[in-house]
């Protein structure tokens, strides 16, 4: 009765495990098969219209990426030790590549898709510090046919995921970006990985002593004078006013936003229709600002002027944040106003602004103006942070350019 009843037993068993062999093999016939490609980094691979070039990989020792990226700083997680569960030292990984849109379409990348993979490990793109180095406020790219744009990926390798010997030689791992997913996975495999190791604490301190210092937050500079910000200057060469645009040697059409503030004969025209035929008179306020970038890194900043404001007759704090004009000695690759700075770059870019003048407030032949320069732009739509008896809130540095240097066209 026994001996029957454990055959009975084993019979239910083997029956339930047959059924599970066949539902699961029912289930997973519907799903597509996983199609792994692996590219090599060597050559451009263009994967669903989008060309990826790898131009060079770096491993970055975690002082290393502190003294290149200071600013990424409070974002770097390496707190605790292994031994007691937390993620130990830190490495980082940057990937430096070139994305362009070969199709014939407008292109919309999520690059916080791209994940880094090896054998035993495997991580997202960290988002955040993506931003920072890059000098872009999102992930999210959209990339015009033909255009190309250079971005550095980077992917944080911590301790805690690798064994000793794996962790001291990460650069030897076989390490992969993955562009697409499941089903039709496509990677590009790394190589000629590179480490870089930071330098000592004294050479650090030197090094640091011999970066340009931020001008200090709530500055009012003279026209003369250079504003630092994140090691890149911005210098004032000069500032001048003019009913037409054709009078101002340096005006490009191409620069301006919107044709229409222009007539045909170069005249400025109010923004306002209603402000036309008014007792008014519309100027456009072209400054000249010379940018330089003195850090060893690439930087990418908005290269035009925020704001610039100016004291009515009343003691009211005007100002201007809006832009009609933009022109750059360098070639503008990404917004109207964004250029990339290669290390020790220099260009001159001019901005221009509409004003509309009413006597009866202000006159633009006797009044001061107050310019915000290029990268500082909190408070822009605060105007108390604006108003430079308020203290200059915020990271803002204003240059005072006095009536007298001010040119009229």
């Amino acid at each position: 009765m026994k001996t029957g009843m454990k055959c009975l037993i084993l019979l239910c068993i083997g029956a339930a495990l047959c059924y599970g062999i066949y539902s699961f093999d029912q289930v997973n016939r519907e799903n597509d098969r996983l199609k792994v490609t692996t590219f090599s980094d060597r050559k451009p691979q263009t994967i669903n219209g989008t060309e990826y070039t790898v131009l060079k990989n770096t491993i970055c020792d975690y002082s290393k990426i502190k003294e290149q990226y200071p600013v990424i700083e409070p974002m770097l997680d390496v707190d605790g030790d292994v031994a007691k569960g937390k993620p130990g030292r830190l490495k980082v990984l940057l990937v430096k590549m070139r994305i362009k849109n070969s199709s014939e379409h407008m292109q919309y990348l999520d690059l916080a898709d791209i994940v880094i993979k090896s054998p035993a490990y495997g991580n997202a793109l960290s988002t955040e510090m993506f931003c920072e180095i890059n000098h872009i406020e999102s992930c999210m790219l959209a990339i015009a046919p033909g255009v190309e744009v250079p971005v550095t990926l980077p992917y944080e390798l911590y301790e805690i995921s690798f064994s000793d010997a794996h962790f001291r030689d990460l650069q030897k791992l076989p390490f992969s970006i993955v562009l697409t997913s499941y089903p039709d996975i496509r990677e590009i495999s790394l190589s000629n990985i590179t480490y870089k190791a930071g330098t000592s604490s004294k050479s650090a301190q030197k090094q640091q002593k011999a970066k340009k210092k931020d001008t200090p937050e709530g500055s009012i500079l003279d026209m003369d004078q250079e504003c630092i910000y994140e090691e890149v200057g911005y210098r004032i060469e000069e500032v001048a006013y003019t009913t037409n645009v054709k009078r101002y040697k340096e005006y490009k059409r191409k620069g301006l936003y919107d044709p229409e503030l222009v007539d045909s004969k170069g005249n400025v025209q109010p923004s306002d229709p209603e402000l036309k035929g008014g007792a008014g008179t519309c100027y456009m306020m072209f400054i000249k600002c010379r940018i330089k970038n003195y850090s060893d890194t690439a930087k990418r900043i908005r290269a035009s002027v925020p704001a610039t404001g100016n004291y009515m007759k009343d003691g009211r704090y005007a100002y201007e944040g809006d832009n009609t004009y933009f022109t750059c000695s360098k070639k503008i690759e990404f917004d109207p106003d964004v250029i990339q700075l290669n290390p020790g770059e220099e260009v001159t870019c001019v901005t221009g602004k509409q004003q509309y003048c009413h006597k009866k407030y202000w006159d633009i032949d006797k009044t001061d103006f107050y310019v915000r320069l290029c990268g500082r732009g909190d408070g822009i739509s605060e105007p108390d942070k604006l108003d430079p008896r308020a203290g200059v809130l915020g990271t803002a540095v204003n240059i005072l350019v006095k009536s007298s240097q001010i040119k009229k066209k």
